[in-house]
């Protein structure tokens, strides 16, 4: 089935083709539960090629990871008093097969040495591979010694004396990279709880919002008379200042911006009606986007939309500036205004999880009216007496709300209805074919065929059933549209379309507080995170970032480093030797350095946090990344649409960038992949929403796209690095979701269905980058798919049969994580043990709250 889907999400936006058949199944996802979901293929599993041999180091730190994992077996048996003369007799095996691996280290040692001779490479480089020598025949010497007291102790006691000493030693330097811990109370995919303020009620109180203090009313520059004044609805009040027509973060005039203005003449009246009537409304609270991307996208929340507006009339010439209240508006008004639901506590819901302060109205125990906050434009203009008609020479502010107004929705085909998908019965089906064990929560031996076979009929049902509706019909057709009810009056209106209680300080500039931003801060290492010592900062405006790639690389520390690259690069070498490369982090916006740290080994754990603020919340995500990664960031402000990613692809052309610019060519492949995922997530959260009549929008968000560095460990250095994968890890994924009437269960398979999709998409994104065919690229919901084909065992755990987690073989981190999250009363979705599909061995799971849906979903290795 998920195939399925990605076919027809390829042919949903203007960046792929456009077709009806972008819907057929998007919906079966939310009625199938995960091991089923798992299991859809459409097409034969991946048969896994031959393994690729392990290199010398490889071998080294596995059979040092392998004498780990037998003395902490040996410890558990000594402190058990059991027969633990198995263990003893593997460790002998284990120390006789180091001896022989230590032979070929130290010639590998050496020959690295020569290479480094031969190609003249700097004398400080030869130092620290010196060092590096001199300190693996200390540690190995140590370790083999330890070995040996193990072995010569003749009786349990001493014996496990000195096994917690070589633990004591080993867990010092590990030999693979340990995994982030997993917080189970801050999962990537949710939405929020919809907790915010009241809006303000006096005068006083807003402008200390703004940060301002009211203008004093002055006399315009034009003579009015008593009878003009009276038409004006606005306090004609200080004359305009600079700052109302010069740019600003939010405010950016660019030539896009100043082509449209000309293009309507520089005329207010025109203006005012194209903003009106072409950007859709989100009800969201605080500045993201700005103008630039709020004109791309052709939708914002009323600061961006109001950006928008003020930034045409700044490029027409027109003095513009935000105003800033509290208003109340009708109830049916506002339901339609948000998304067309029909429950008065839904609307409330999405103003809430937007983070706008409003509060409802209660007549006779019905909601009548809702008051919140707002922000709207006020536009100095020749008002009287033509209202904007012929601007010539402006006399008054003018009140204007583009960001207000109504729409005409249209349904589309009742599909659930007309084509009911009977989820039910296909669970029977599969359960009757399928290895059921309802005492520990697994299910194996999925028949794939019938699943297959069921879904293939449903999608040919579908499929006939909107030809038989409407030939060639659109996306549109199929799913519904909302179209924004036009208005184009020839004047500017008297006033505002709804009542205003409180008026607060009128602005050139937005106040940062009602901003959105984004801090990011790099760590050392996982103990720096902890005493908060970043050796890396950059804070900004979402506003200021929003369209920008932001590159997260690590560049060559000194021309000595640089230079060992340059010679790996010459020789086609594709592993290099880590511990004698130093390498210094850098973060770029859009090829343009804006910060960097300090000077580390290639292959060191460092964390990468990322705190999004905005007015009502903070939260903050952390990333693990090793020195040496190379990864955007990539932002998700309100959503990509497919204007968006068309206008980046067309302004970054990637063929006229120089064969130096390397690294900011593949800087600009990964942020557009990252785009790529957000836009065709985008795409499956509206077909998903319009089926099921979910209204829900995009919070700020984040992905970390990239090449992340494979490390192998020597006693806890960084032998050897490759770049042998690509992710891209959503540690981020926020949006406000309600059902039209309200429906709690129907909002929570939403949250779940979407959560589905993005992690198939994480794998299929690169599928589809790379011109694979699907399945070769891994995420949770595709190892959970390869599992269930390869006749894997997949669990769903929860505090009632928590038990079941003994039956998972896996790495301890990642076991643990599960544990954590059952404890903290989350559902675990697994596979009983680790897969291998291509160069990939582990497992995914899914980590879900099953009262709204929130989820993480992970692989091996965090």
């Amino acid at each position: 089935m998920t195939d399925s889907i990605l076919t027809s999400l390829r042919d949903t936006r203007p960046f792929m083709r456009t077709t009806a058949s972008a819907v057929l199944v998007t919906f079966v996802m939310l009625i199938l539960e995960p091991a089923v979901a798992a299991a859809q293929a459409t097409h034969p599993p991946v048969q896994p090629p031959a393994a690729v041999a392990a290199s010398d180091d490889q071998r080294f730190s596995q059979t040092v990871q392998h004498i780990e994992d037998n003395l902490q077996r040996l410890n558990k048996k000594i402190g058990k008093h059991q027969d633990n003369a198995p263990e003893r007799g593997e460790l002998r095996q284990l120390h006789n097969a180091l001896k022989q691996l230590d032979s070929v280290e130290r010639q590998s040692f050496a020959k690295i040495g020569q290479h480094l001779i031969d190609h003249n490479l700097p004398n400080e480089i030869i130092k620290r591979h010196q060092d590096m020598v001199d300190t693996y025949q200390t540690e190995y010497g140590a370790m083999m010694a330890e070995i040996d007291a193990i072995n010569a102790a003749d009786n349990d006691a001493d014996r496990q004396t000195r096994v917690k000493t070589a633990l004591d030693h080993l867990k010092a330097k590990p030999n693979k990279k340990r995994q982030q811990p997993f917080d189970p109370k801050n999962l990537p995919n949710q939405t929020p709880d919809g907790k915010i303020r009241a809006p303000k009620e006096t005068k006083e109180e807003l402008d200390k919002l703004i940060h301002a203090q009211a203008e004093p009313i002055q006399v315009a520059a034009l003579e009015l008379s008593a009878g003009m004044l009276a038409q004006a609805t606005t306090q004609t009040t200080a004359v305009p200042q600079p700052a109302d027509l010069a740019p600003t973060e939010d405010v950016q005039i660019t030539e896009e911006i100043k082509a449209l203005a000309t293009s309507l003449n520089n005329d207010p009246v025109a203006i005012y009606n194209w903003v009106r009537n072409n950007i859709e409304y989100i009800p969201t609270y605080g500045s993201i986007q700005g103008s630039q991307l709020t004109l791309t996208n052709q939708k914002g929340n009323a600061f961006d939309t109001a950006s928008l507006l003020i930034a045409l009339y700044r490029a027409a010439g027109i003095p513009a500036r935000y105003a800033y209240g509290t208003v109340q508006i009708p109830i049916d008004q506002l339901m339609n205004w948000v998304g067309d639901v029909t429950d008065p506590q839904a609307a409330l819901d999405l103003l809430g999880q937007g983070g706008i302060p409003s509060l409802a109205l209660v007549q006779s125990g019905v909601v009548k009216f809702v008051k919140m906050e707002h922000v709207w434009v006020e536009a100095w203009v020749d008002y009287i007496p033509s209202r904007g008609a012929k601007n010539k020479i402006g006399d008054s502010w003018v009140t204007l709300d583009a960001a207000f107004k109504q729409y005409q929705y249209s349904d589309g085909m009742d599909i659930k209805t007309a084509v009911p998908f009977d989820a039910q019965g296909l669970l029977d089906q599969v359960k009757q074919h399928a290895t059921v064990n309802d005492a520990d929560g697994s299910i194996q031996n999925i028949d794939q065929n019938l699943v297959k076979t069921t879904v293939t009929d449903y999608q040919t049902h579908l499929r006939s059933y909107i030809d038989k509706q409407k030939a060639n019909a659109t996306v549109g057709d199929v799913i519904g549209f909302k179209k924004i009810i036009e208005q184009k009056p020839p004047i500017l209106a008297s006033g505002l379309p709804y009542k205003t209680l409180v008026s607060g300080a009128k602005t050139a500039v937005l106040p940062d507080s009602l901003r959105h931003k984004i801090h990011l801060s790099l760590y050392g290492s996982p103990q720096d995170r902890s005493l908060d010592s970043p050796t890396m900062s950059f804070s900004a405006s979402l506003p200021s970032l929003a369209g920008k790639r932001i590159s997260f690389t690590y560049e060559p520390a000194s021309s000595a480093d640089q230079a060992v690259i340059d010679s790996a690069i010459s020789t086609y070498q594709t592993r290099l030797p880590a511990y004698f490369i130093h390498v210094k982090p850098t973060l770029k916006a859009d090829g343009k350095v804006v910060a960097t740290g300090g000077v580390y080994t290639m292959g060191v754990d460092q964390v990468l946090s990322v705190d999004v603020t905005t007015p009502w919340y903070q939260h903050n995500k952390d990333y693990q990344v090793t020195a040496g990664d190379f990864h955007v960031i990539g932002l998700n402000p309100s959503g990509i649409t497919a204007a968006a990613f068309d206008a980046r692809t067309h302004q970054h052309d990637l063929k006229t960038m120089k064969d130096t610019d390397y690294r900011e060519y593949t800087a600009e492949m990964f942020h557009q992949i990252a785009m790529a995922w957000w836009g065709e997530k985008d795409a499956f959260n509206d077909f998903i929403g319009a089926t099921n009549h979910v209204v829900h929008y995009q919070l700020p968000s984040h992905t970390l796209a990239g090449s992340p560095l494979t490390v192998r460990y020597l006693f806890g250095i960084a032998r050897s690095a490759s770049y042998n994968s690509r992710i891209m890890d959503a540690k981020e994924d926020l949006i406000t979701a309600v059902h039209a009437d309200g429906d709690a269960e129907q909002k929570r398979r939403f949250v779940l269905g979407l959560g589905y999709v993005g992690s198939y998409l994480e794998a299929g994104i690169y599928d589809q980058a790379f011109l694979m065919d699907p399945g070769h690229s891994m995420s949770s919901i595709t190892a959970l798919k390869a599992a269930s084909e390869q006749g894997v065992a997949i669990y769903s755990i929860d505090a009632a049969n928590a038990a079941s987690l003994n039956q998972i073989v896996t790495d301890p981190d990642d076991l643990q994580a599960m544990r954590n999250a059952v404890a903290a009363g989350l559902r675990v979705t697994t596979a009983q043990r680790d897969i291998t599909v291509d160069n990939f061995t582990g497992l995914g799971y899914i980590l879900e709250d099953p009262t709204t849906g929130a989820a993480a979903y992970i692989i091996s290795g965090g």
